[in-house]
C-alpha cells in the first residue's frame, strides 16, 4: 500500500539529499575577552576555579563534545590536583576558534551553577552535563530555567537527545524534534507559570526522555506521554473528541497558571481591581489560539485513542464499522497541516486523502474479516497521528509566547510552519547541534542553509516565506527569539534621529522583559529593593551633608576611577546635583552595603544572564567598577537594572502587587528605547540619566494602560465581580 503524505511533510525523495557543502567562511563570533571571562566565573582566594576544579576532569570534559554512554569509564580516575587556575580558564576560552571558546566557558558556568564549590559533586554525571550544555545548550539551559538540577534529569535527556543524531531524512528529523521540542516546552511553560513544581517538571522530562526514538521518529509514541503523562500531570482530563475543543482549552489554562493563584484587591486612582494575570493570560492565549489556528488537542488525541485501540488488539469485526465512521468523520474535521518547508516541486497531500486508503482497508476488514491486517492499518493511523501531534506541538509554544507579543497579527497564521531547527544542514554534526542552538528571529526563506547562520536563498519566485519573519533554532525558550516583540509599539512616537540603540540591539535590553518571572516575584522583595534605595539615597545625603566619607561611598556604590574623581568634583562645586549623581544600582548597593554587612538583592531580579555565561536567568550586576563606556550592547544589557528597580520601588510607593512589575516592563522598556538619543557621555550613563528622570506620573501611565481585555488590572464591580 503506498503511503501518502501530508501537507506538513513530502516525501523524502523529493527532498533528496542534504545540499552539498560550501567553502568554508571566517568563524563570525567574535572572541572573548580575559575581563569578560573572569567576570562570568567564580574564583577562590588562591585564584582556583570555584566549584569542580580538578584539571583532568575538564580535559576530559574538553577532550570531546559527545556525551558518552558510560561517563565514569571515559572519565576514568580524576586526581584532585593540580587545580584550574584563571590562566588555564583563558588559556581554554580565549584561545582557538571564538565559538569554541564561548562553548566552553557555557560548560564552566554552568557547571558551577548546578555544582557550587563545597557541594559533592558526582563527576561523571558533571561530565554528561558540561558536554551536553556545549552541543546541546538550550536542552539544558531550558532545564535550569525550570529550577530543576537533578543531575539525573539533564543525563537522561542528554542521552535522548543524541538519538536524533541517527535521523538521516530531513522531514523525519524536523517532524521528531517538532513533538520533542514542544513537549518540552510545555513542561517549561507550565513549570514558569507555577502549575508544576521543579520536582514534577523533572519527573515528566524523565519521562519524556524514555519515549522510544527510532531513525523514522517518534511512531506516535509521543503521544502516548502526551494523555499518559504530562496531561494528568496538569489536571487536564483525557477525554478526545474529534470535533472537540475541551482538552485545548483545559491545557490553555493550565499553562496559564495555578487554579489557586492569589488575586488581590487594588485600589487605584478611586477605583477598586482585581489583580488576576492568570485570567488575563489564558485570555491572550485563547486569542494567539485562534490566530494560529491548527487542529485542536482533542483532535488529535482522539484519532490517537483510535489507532492505539487498533495497535493494542482491542477492536474486534464488530467495532470496525464506528472506526470507519469516525475516521470519515475526521477528513471533514481534521485541517491539513501547513507546509512549512520548501521543497521545489514536490506535491502536498491533502489530510482527506490520506485518510481515505485507510478508510478503504478497514471496510475491507468488515467485508471480509481480515483481522490480521489490523496491525498495519493501526501503524498507518499512528504514523498520521505523528504528522499532526508534531504540527501540534510546533504550534503550541508559539501560542503562548506570542500571546505576551504586540503585533504578533503581522507575522501571519503560518509562523509556526517556518520555525527553521536546520534540518537540512550538510555536516552531520552541525546538523545535530543546531535545533538545539538558541532560538533566533530572522527575516528569509526558512529552508536549508549549509552552515549555522547562512541561510539558503530560494530561486525568485520559488519560496513564499523569502521575506517572512520566522525562527532559527530551538522551540525552547523560544520567548528569547520573541523578545522584541514584547515591546510595544506606541502610536505617534518616533524615535529620536540618532537613537542610542538599534533594532537589532534592542533585543538585549527585550531580555530583561521574558526573563522577569511574576511567578516568583512576591510583595516582600519589591519592599526589600526598595528600602534599600531608600537607604542608599540616605547615605547620599550624608555625603552631601558631610557627614559620610566619599572613599566609602565609592566603595560601596562600586565606581570607578575616573567616577570618583566625578563625584569629587560634583560635591565640591554642585553639591545639589549629587543626588542625580548616582544610578539606581548604585543606590542599591550603598543600600545594601552598610557599615553592619552587607546583605544581598533577592533573587529573580537584576539584569538578563544570558551574556556571557549563558544563564537564562536574572541577576543583579555587582558594583565591580567596570568600564562600560564602549561596552557592546549585550554587555550593556547585562549590567542595567536601573529601570526595573525603580518600577519595583514604584510598585511599593503604590501598594501594588509586586508580580505587576512584569506587566510594567515592556510598556516601561520599550519607551526607554525610543527615549535616548546618543549622546557622547555614553549610552550606559544615557540608561542611568532617563530612569533618574522618570516622573512617578509615566509609571502610574503605564499602571492605567494595564486595564482592559487580556490584562491583569480587573474593573471589581459592586458586587465584588470583575467587571460587575
Amino acid at each position: 500500500m503506498r503511503r501518502l503524505l501530508l501537507a506538513s511533510l513530502v516525501a523524502g525523495a523529493f527532498l533528496g539529499p542534504a545540499a552539498p557543502a560550501r567553502a568554508q567562511v571566517p568563524d563570525p563570533t567574535p572572541p572573548l575577552s580575559p575581563g569578560e571571562v573572569l567576570r562570568a566565573l567564580a574564583f577562590d582566594e588562591s585564584g582556583n576555579l570555584a566549584g569542580p576544579a580538578a584539571r583532568n576532569f575538564w580535559e576530559r570534559v574538553f577532550r570531546d563534545d559527545r556525551v558518552p554512554d558510560d561517563p565514569r569509564r571515559e572519565l576514568g580516575r580524576v586526581d584532585a590536583d593540580p587545580l584550574v587556575d584563571a590562566a588555564y580558564v583563558l588559556a581554554a576560552t580565549c584561545t582557538g576558534p571564538p565559538a569554541a571558546g564561548r562553548a566552553r566557558l557555557r560548560a564552566f558556568a554552568f557547571v558551577q551553577r548546578i555544582a557550587p564549590a563545597g557541594s559533592d559533586a558526582d563527576l561523571p554525571a558533571l561530565l554528561v552535563a558540561a558536554r551536553a550544555v556545549m552541543r546541546y545548550p538550550m536542552l539544558l539551559l531550558s532545564v535550569e530555567r525550570m529550577g530543576t538540577n537533578d543531575l539525573n534529569v539533564h543525563a537522561e535527556l542528554a542521552r535522548a537527545v543524541r538519538g536524533f543524531e541517527r535521523i538521516v531524512n530531513p522531514l523525519r528529523l524536523r517532524r521528531a524534534l517538532s513533538q520533542f521540542q514542544g513537549g518540552m516546552a510545555l513542561v517549561e511553560r507550565a513549570r514558569l507559570a507555577g502549575r508544576l513544581t521543579p520536582d514534577a517538571a523533572g519527573a515528566a522530562l524523565l519521562a519524556l526522555a524514555s519515549v522510544p526514538l527510532s531513525r523514522d521518529g517518534f511512531d506516535g509514541a509521543l503521544a502516548d506521554w502526551l494523555a499518559r503523562d504530562l496531561l494528568p500531570r496538569l489536571g487536564v482530563p483525557v477525554t478526545p473528541s474529534l470535533t472537540g475543543v475541551t482538552m485545548d482549552q483545559q491545557l490553555l489554562a493550565a499553562l496559564a497558571g495555578p487554579r489557586a493563584a492569589e488575586t488581590p484587591v487594588v485600589e487605584w486612582e478611586g477605583l477598586t481591581y482585581r489583580f488576576d494575570r492568570r485570567t488575563a493570560q489564558f485570555e491572550r492565549y485563547v486569542r494567539s489560539r485562534t490566530q494560529l489556528g491548527g487542529n485542536s488537542l482533542d483532535t488529535v488525541l482522539a484519532l490517537w485513542e483510535a489507532a492505539d485501540a487498533l495497535a493494542a488488539g482491542s477492536v474486534g469485526v464488530g467495532d470496525v464499522p464506528s472506526l470507519v465512521e469516525r475516521l470519515e468523520t475526521s477528513a471533514t474535521v481534521v485541517r491539513t497541516p501547513l507546509v512549512g518547508l520548501h521543497v521545489p516541486g514536490a506535491r502536498s497531500v491533502p489530510y482527506a486523502e490520506e485518510i481515505q486508503p485507510l478508510v478503504d482497508d478497514l471496510r475491507e476488514v468488515t467485508d471480509r474479516g481480515r483481522l490480521r491486517r489490523l496491525p498495519g492499518i493501526a501503524e498507518r493511523l499512528r504514523y498520521v497521528v505523528d504528522v499532526l501531534l508534531a504540527d501540534l506541538l510546533r504550534t503550541l509554544p508559539y501560542v503562548v509566547h506570542l500571546a505576551d507579543a504586540y503585533g504578533a497579527e503581522t507575522l501571519g497564521a503560518d509562523v509556526a510552519a517556518r520555525h527553521e531547527f536546520g534540518v537540512r544542514l550538510a555536516d552531520p554534526g552541525h546538523r545535530g547541534q543546531a535545533p538545539w542552538a538558541a532560538p533566533q528571529g530572522r527575516v528569509g526563506p526558512p529552508v536549508s542553509f549549509d552552515r549555522i547562520g547562512e541561510p539558503w536563498t530560494a530561486a525568485p519566485g520559488e519560496d513564499r516565506f523569502s521575506t517572512a519573519w520566522h525562527v532559527y533554532g530551538s522551540l525552547l525558550s523560544l520567548d528569547l527569539a520573541l523578545a522584541p516583540l514584547y515591546l510595544p509599539r506606541f502610536a505617534g512616537v518616533m524615535p529620536p534621529e540618532v537613537p542610542a540603540f538599534q533594532g537589532d540591539e534592542e533585543e538585549y535590553f527585550a531580555q530583561a522583559v521574558v526573563l522577569f518571572d511574576p511567578a516568583a516575584a512576591e510583595g516582600g522583595q519589591a519592599a526589600s529593593l526598595a528600602g534599600a534605595i531608600r537607604r542608599g539615597r540616605a547615605r547620599v545625603r550624608r555625603l552631601t551633608a558631610g557627614a559620610a566619607s566619599l572613599a566609602d561611598i565609592a566603595d560601596a556604590a562600586g565606581l570607578d576611577p575616573a567616577r570618583r574623581n566625578d563625584l569629587a568634583w560634583v560635591l565640591r562645586r554642585r553639591p545639589g546635583g549629587v543626588d542625580g549623581f548616582f544610578s539606581q544600582s548604585e543606590l542599591l548597593w550603598l543600600g545594601l552595603r552598610r557599615g553592619d554587612g552587607a546583605s544581598r538583592p533577592p533573587p529573580g531580579w537584576g539584569a538578563p544572564a544570558v551574556w556571557p555565561a549563558g544563564c537564562l536567568c536574572m541577576r543583579m550586576p555587582l558594583p565591580d567598577a567596570e568600564d562600560l563606556f564602549r561596552a557592546p550592547a549585550d554587555r550593556l544589557a547585562s549590567r542595567f537594572a536601573d529601570l526595573q528597580l525603580a518600577l519595583a520601588e514604584a510598585v511599593d510607593d503604590m501598594a501594588l502587587p509586586a508580580p505587576i512589575v512584569r506587566d510594567l516592563l515592556p510598556i516601561a522598556t520599550r519607551e526607554m528605547l525610543d527615549g535616548i538619543q546618543f549622546t557622547i557621555a555614553g549610552r550606559l550613563d544615557a540608561l542611568a540619566r532617563y530612569v533618574h528622570e522618570l516622573p512617578r506620573a509615566r509609571i502610574e501611565d503605564y499602571v492605567a494602560a494595564l486595564v482592559g481585555p487580556g490584562r491583569p488590572l480587573r474593573p471589581v464591580g459592586p458586587n465584588g465581580v470583575p467587571g460587575g
